[in-house]
């Protein structure tokens, strides 16, 4: 019964040690995910202005109007993804902390 208990701790330690991965990940994109957002927002702030200048030729008021409209479609696809990536890890972290109370468990089974 040992060698049974011991290899359900080190299922267990493969299964919580795949399942903090999978959080760290989903996290590392969220923090990904927000900095390009918010360098495309300081991107969608310097357009603005160069649109509002009245000193900026129509040419390139019309270039910065173009590219602040792909910068501002770009920004609302990113906060689709994050609200997703959110979603993701909350689920992971539920499965994470599963993880944890079965290692537990095959922790104290193995000691008994």
């Amino acid at each position: 019964m040992g060698q049974l208990n011991e290899n359900a701790v080190e299922r267990a330690e493969r299964a919580l040690a795949a399942a903090q991965k999978a959080v760290q990940d989903i996290e590392d994109d969220i923090l990904r995910i927000q900095d390009e957002e918010r360098e495309l927002r300081r991107r969608e702030r310097e357009l603005r202005e160069i649109v509002r200048n009245e000193n900026t030729p129509e040419d390139e008021a019309q270039e910065a109007r173009d590219e602040r409209y792909v910068v501002k479609c770009r920004i609302a696809d990113l906060a689709s993804e994050l609200q997703e990536a959110h979603n993701e890890v909350h689920a992971l972290r539920n499965n994470r902390d599963a993880r944890e109370a079965d290692l537990r468990r095959a922790q104290e089974e193995q000691g008994s």
